[in-house]
């Protein structure tokens, strides 16, 4: 697997940027893995994926939106009185974009 960290919503978001981005290449030879079960991906540590993967009309979408809020979710706390939130876990964008990594990197969110 990667050596990226997923302590926090933001490292989860992150590795998901990192995932699509990625040119995914799955090992086919062993014992990284085999023709009927090829190994997760050597850049990005990805299991091979047995469904669809992101449509490429969304990717770039989806890796704007993951990494603005990752960013946002390293800002200090938004408890200001002007009322200016950055991205934190009371915010439903937030919570929906974490969810979505989740998917993206392999989990479920539920």
């Amino acid at each position: 697997m990667s050596d990226t960290k997923t302590d926090t919503p933001a490292d989860q978001m992150r590795l998901a940027v990192r995932r699509l981005r990625c040119d995914h290449r799955y090992p086919i030879q062993p014992p990284h893995g085999s023709l009927a079960h090829p190994g997760p991906c050597s850049n990005c540590g990805l299991p091979y994926p047995g469904d669809e993967e992101v449509p490429e009309a969304l990717r770039g979408a989806l890796v704007f939106l993951l990494d603005e809020l990752a960013r946002q979710y390293d800002m200090p706390p938004c408890d200001k009185p002007d009322g200016c939130c950055n991205g934190c876990e009371r915010c439903d964008d937030f919570v929906y974009a974490n969810g979505l990594a989740q998917i993206i990197n392999g989990g479920n969110h539920g």
